[in-house]
């Protein structure tokens, strides 16, 4: 009998966990086929499949039937018995050429005719031609008979021969592509950027068994970007009995499936292995499963922004430049797009407002005593005009006094005099918020919990750009917290843009309202100092 009369036994924690064949021992083998019933099923058929297979290659070696030995104890590979052998387990059953009798089964032929039949008829076992001369002289014979059979096929094809057939395995080409990667990312990329580049390669032969690129076919790209594409389990959680063990987010897979895709196109055009991506390659289906939607009412409706008495204990803790860019989010509605970008030739400390001509039909007459930024927005190309706090300009010039000497014209950079917002990296303003991750986690250690007792919220540097806009909706003033943002159109009218100036002085008047509704915040710093 090949299993138990009850052959799937449900385990309330890992599912389903049948009796497929016998071992050695006599013993019947369990599988655990995890909780999903569908994917069980799947696993459970191919065990099955496995299992036949087997039993048959034991039956070649004359042994009783049950699971191979190297099979069972979890081994890739398994080595080619003789030719005789083979010939005597599938009898009259073969379709690749006639055994000869007279064959030496260590020459390339036997070999080579040995590992056709073998695949031929037992095509789960991955079969290995002998280690040393003998296999890789078998090897060599191998591709000198496909390039024969290449050549013959295209003279009655009437077309050109293969010039370079294709040869190498997997794991070698990923070698070779990340060494040219590492010689080629150094003057393109930042060092983060290219570590994780060289990261995901690395993936590939953690999570694929190594193959020959002539089997690198349609299906064979097709089944490496489902893997990715559906967002595999963490390499950690791999085989854990957790019911809904961790996967890739939707970002890494996405990252990693980008990698995979540009391996594929040096491998085309730069490997020098002859392979060529297969016909309809870029109709392969890249799109990356997400995670269905389960989110309450609260998620959908609400927006998370710091309280007033997180804002102050925030400040307490500023140093100079955490300072001014806390206060250029509250204050102008900043992002770390915005805040990188800032020159020295869009600050307007204590003069003139610079668009104040644009707003005489509006009654608006600014004092020149006062503070402005204006740029346009990169990401939207809007012009943005914002008043600046007395305390943020405090902090700007506080901020210039020890900043790094450079000639780079841009407010913020790092200590070595470099734009802190890095334009050429596909997360060009990740350094904000890593710095400002590491820089909550110490204001949270230290007060854990506020007044009324509630968690300290542990919120991104993006949620500074919202405090503004939030506050502004709250109070009826959406259409300011529009222009706030430098979003396209605040109006629900694209053409009335123009025809008409924005009002930017009522926008203004919030943000010196606004002001107000934080004077805890700021008194907070004045007391610490």
């Amino acid at each position: 009998m090949e299993t138990r009369r009850k052959s799937r036994k449900s385990d309330p924690k890992r599912g389903d966990r049948p009796y497929i064949g016998y071992r050695k021992d006599g013993k019947q083998q369990r599988f655990s086929l995890g909780a999903e019933p569908l994917q069980a099923k799947l696993r459970e058929d191919r065990i099955r499949q496995l299992y036949q297979e087997s039993v048959a290659v034991r039956k070649s070696y004359g042994g009783e039937p049950s699971w191979t030995e190297q099979i069972a104890n979890g081994l890739q590979h398994v080595s080619l018995p003789s030719p005789a052998v083979i010939n005597e387990a599938i009898g009259d059953d073969l379709e690749i050429g006639q055994y000869d009798a007279c064959w030496d089964p260590t020459t390339p032929q036997a070999l080579i005719w040995s590992h056709a039949v073998a695949s031929r008829h037992y095509p789960s076992v991955n079969w290995v031609l002998p280690v040393g001369p003998i296999g890789q002289n078998a090897l060599a014979f191998g591709q000198e008979l496909y390039n024969v059979e290449a050549r013959r096929q295209a003279r009655m094809l009437n077309a050109t021969p293969p010039e370079n057939p294709v040869h190498g395995t997997f794991y070698h080409s990923l070698d070779k592509y990340a060494k040219y990667l590492e010689e080629t990312l150094a003057e393109k990329l930042s060092p983060g950027s290219a570590f994780n580049r060289l990261r995901y390669v690395s993936y590939f032969k953690i999570r694929h068994e190594d193959f020959p690129l002539l089997s690198l076919d349609f299906n064979k790209c097709d089944e490496l970007i489902s893997f990715w594409r559906n967002r595999p389990t963490l390499t950690k959680n791999v085989g854990s009995d957790d019911e809904s063990p961790a996967r890739y987010i939707h970002k890494t897979a996405r990252q990693i499936l980008a990698e995979l895709d540009r391996f594929f196109d040096w491998l085309d055009f730069r490997g020098g292995v002859g392979w060529s991506k297969p016909r309809h390659f870029d109709s392969i289906d890249r799109t990356v499963t997400k995670d269905p939607v389960n989110r309450s009412i609260k998620h959908l409706i609400s927006k998370h922004t710091f309280s007033v008495e997180e804002l102050a204990k925030i400040n307490v803790e500023c140093d100079t430049l955490q300072r001014m860019l806390l206060y250029l989010g509250l204050n102008c509605a900043f992002g770390a797009s915005e805040v990188g970008r800032i020159e020295f030739d869009e600050l307007y400390l204590r003069q003139r407002n610079p668009l104040e001509h644009c707003w005489h039909n509006q009654n608006y007459k600014a004092d020149p005593n006062e503070s402005w930024i204006a740029f346009l927005r990169p990401k939207t190309g809007v012009a943005g005009c914002w008043w600046l706090f007395p305390e943020t300009v405090e902090a700007i010039e506080a901020w210039l006094k020890v900043r790094p000497k450079t000639d780079v014209r841009r407010i913020v950079v790092s200590e070595a005099g470099t734009s802190s917002y890095r334009d050429q990296s596909k997360n060009a303003q990740s350094g904000f918020g890593n710095h400002w991750r590491l820089f909550m986690k110490r204001v949270i250690n230290k007060y854990p919990r506020l007044k009324d007792g509630k968690v300290f919220q542990q919120l991104p540097f993006g949620t500074l750009r919202d405090q503004l806009p939030d506050w502004a909706v709250a109070n009826g003033e959406s259409e300011s917290g529009s222009i706030a943002l430098a979003h396209g159109c605040p109006f629900k009218d694209d053409l009335l843009t123009c025809y008409s100036n924005r009002p930017f002085p009522r926008m203004f008047d919030v943000q010196r309202r606004y002001r107000e509704f934080l004077k805890p915040v700021f008194d907070a710093a004045q007391d610490q100092g």
